[in-house]
């Protein structure tokens, strides 16, 4: 099943890389709602396709065009409360389940509030989805910017004039990873101490690592040892 999910998710991926930029935020609509059905396996894919997208140079050359148009499905409490198949309500820490109410709306913040919410998913195995896909789209930033190449791999021109921060792919998804650092890092560290499941346990230390990993690289001491 895991198989058949990772294939569906890279076809998807692959198909919204040919679409208008328009078309491609009516989905991320999509894959947010996803992220709130009441069927697990709905929840599961959404988070896996966040994670997919976030890593995606097409959604950071659209970031700066969406931020300023699109209308995300999400509200404040998105992340707080899901629930699954039999009807149950997601098992939700407030101290933990949420980024700051002070961060920035953009599609790259509200995705990873997404992956962020699903950390408290009731579903273990969404829980334990939620924290790799955290875990790999903090190792990609980190490893594109210690290799100064793009997510796709390309390295990064030095020379054009135009050239910014906030068009370097790999820099901006490092940007964002930053702003939710803190609630992010004490998230995955609650994650981690607590949660009743080996799998989610282990995957939540490993995204926690690749976040102080992050924030050692970026000098970010605010997060780096949550209490």
């Amino acid at each position: 099943r895991a198989e058949t999910r990772s294939r569906r998710c890279s076809f998807g991926i692959a198909c919204l890389a040919q679409l208008p930029t328009l078309e491609r935020s009516n989905l991320l609509k999509f894959v947010g709602d996803m992220c709130e059905s009441k069927i697990s396996s709905h929840r599961l894919l959404g988070v896996e396709l966040i994670g997919e997208m976030l890593c995606q140079g097409w959604f950071w050359k659209d970031h700066e065009n969406l931020s300023n148009t699109m209308e995300t499905p999400f509200n404040s409490s998105f992340g707080e409360k899901a629930s699954d198949a039999d009807g149950g309500d997601v098992d939700v820490s407030s101290a933990t389940a949420t980024p700051s109410q002070s961060a920035p709306r953009t599609p790259s913040a509200t995705l990873l509030t997404a992956l962020q919410g699903r950390l408290t998913d009731k579903s273990p195995t969404v829980r334990t989805r939620a924290a790799l896909s955290l875990s790999e789209v903090a190792r990609k930033a980190s490893l594109a910017q210690e290799e100064g190449r793009n997510l796709d791999g390309t390295v990064i021109a030095s020379t054009p004039t135009n050239l910014t921060e906030a068009n370097i792919p790999s820099r901006a998804l490092t940007v964002a990873l930053c702003k939710i650092g803190t609630s992010l890092v004490d998230a995955l560290r609650h994650r981690a101490s607590t949660d009743d499941r080996a799998s989610v346990r282990k995957s939540a230390v490993v995204a926690w690592f690749q976040m102080l990993h992050l924030a050692h690289r970026e000098n970010k001491e605010d997060f780096k040892v949550s209490g």
